[in-house]
């Protein structure tokens, strides 16, 4: 009974454009945020290394070696590269005046 007059009412909502002008407006703004919250992130990744080594650094001296440091620069390179191109699809990078390289091919 409900679901009948909740399908009823959205089909009535989406005859006029407004809704359709509200439901775009909410996707820009919800894309805002995402856009927002991965910058966040990408300024903070190198961050958290830097943390770590800071903590280890109080436990013991000295910190992080630098091959240990490398490797974890390196492990986080590639599990966002991993991202990128398995979850978001995008294989190709952009090298300023060259163009596109496509490397889906090697990741993979």
């Amino acid at each position: 009974m409900i679901f009948t007059i909740a399908a009823r009412e959205l089909k009535s909502l989406f005859l006029s454009p407004l809704a359709w002008a509200i439901l775009a407006v909410v996707q820009l703004i919800l894309a805002y945020i995402f856009l927002v919250s991965v910058d966040q992130f990408l300024e903070v990744q190198p961050r958290l290394i830097g943390m770590t080594d800071d903590i280890t650094g109080i436990r013991r001296r000295g910190g992080f070696g630098m091959k240990r440091r490398l490797l974890l620069y390196t492990a986080t390179a590639a599990v966002g590269g991993w991202w990128f191109v398995a979850k978001l699809g995008k294989d190709a990078i952009n090298i300023p005046f060259f163009g596109d390289a496509h490397i889906g091919g090697v990741c993979y």
